[in-house]
């Protein structure tokens, strides 16, 4: 029977396929120090995403938790749960997992928590990825219509739901990322009351396209819907942009835009909303020119102004 659980939540956008990638490649040294996380890895990544799926959590969560419990490996052990997808669980779907735990006498679920202006732009450029082709304005709008009932606007609807069944800590994502890369895991660790002498990933998981390169790619996706052929995927667009010598330069994306073989197509149009983003720091766009002055984009003005009065104050001392 394990003594203790840790269930990490994510949300989407937080840091999360890297914690997930560096407790799968410490998996048998994390075993060593008391802590089981189960290998599930697939072609969705390392995390426990199949375990997040409502239709599991109803018929096969129980079952699973009691195999691993009764493992004679796990005596003692501390478990720890990893998915993004947990956060999109009902509170009926998490009164389901409280019961398959209730053994288990020290739960904690591990909430890490984002400047909202920055992970909606994050958000979007992943929807992206999934074949999405909706534009970022029009993304916006949908949390800014009704903000208090966006989860990533009030993140504490999410941390309310899970506060039902479970202890809840709130983890400060944007204060630990200003480090550096390995900051994150550490941060976990220390969490989880375990030593950070392991090996790190030196490299981002899943790391967000441009605001530049989500344009191209949504505007592909339009194209490609609209004359029945497949989908690219994040592999296959990456090709595209090497072939056709887009480069994540924004300053020399203007010229080379014009050598694809979309320059007449709707591929351009939108994609010069972006033309003054240098990747510059987005929470002062009006200084930094990020929004083009005869380009209106409404909704991202209004999420930069709501952004400064709902912004986490941070201690940075």
């Amino acid at each position: 029977m394990f003594k203790s659980a840790f269930i990490h939540i994510g949300p989407h956008k937080t840091g999360s396929s890297y914690i997930q990638s560096f407790l799968i490649d410490n998996e048998e040294e994390l075993m060593k120090k008391g802590f089981v996380f189960p290998n599930l890895s697939d072609e969705t990544g390392n995390g426990h995403h199949n375990l997040a799926k409502p239709m599991f959590i109803k018929n096969e969560f129980n079952p699973f938790i009691n195999k691993l419990s009764n493992d004679p490996e796990n005596e003692d052990k501390t478990l720890i749960l990893s998915a993004e997808n947990f956060s999109r669980l009902k509170q009926n779907e998490i009164s389901l997992m409280k019961d398959a735990l209730k053994d288990i006498k020290e739960i904690q679920v591990l909430m890490f928590i984002r400047n909202p202006a920055s992970i909606l732009r994050s958000l979007w450029c992943e929807s992206i990825k999934h074949k999405s082709y909706k534009s970022h304005p029009d993304f916006l709008v949908k949390h800014f219509v009704r903000p208090h009932f966006s989860e990533v606007l009030n993140p504490y609807i999410l941390h309310n739901r899970f506060l039902e069944a479970f202890p809840v800590k709130v983890i400060n994502y944007d204060r630990i990322c200003k480090k550096n890369l390995f900051s994150i895991a550490k941060t976990f660790l220390e969490v989880i009351s375990c030593d950070d002498k392991l090996k790190y990933p030196t490299f981002e998981i899943n790391k967000s396209f441009s605001l530049e390169e989500s344009e191209i790619y949504r505007n592909l996706n339009i194209i490609l819907k609209k004359n029945n052929l497949p989908m690219l995927i994040q592999k296959d667009f990456k090709d595209y942009v090497r072939t056709n010598g887009l480069q994540k330069n924004i300053d020399e994306a203007k010229n080379l835009i014009a050598k694809t073989a979309f320059e007449n197509s709707a591929l351009s149009r939108p994609y010069k909303r972006f033309m003054e983003d240098k990747d510059v720091d987005h929470f002062t766009p009006k200084d930094k020119k990020l929004i083009k002055k005869d380009i209106s984009l409404a909704p991202l003005e209004i999420m930069f102004s709501y952004n400064e009065s709902i912004s986490l104050k941070q201690n940075d001392k």
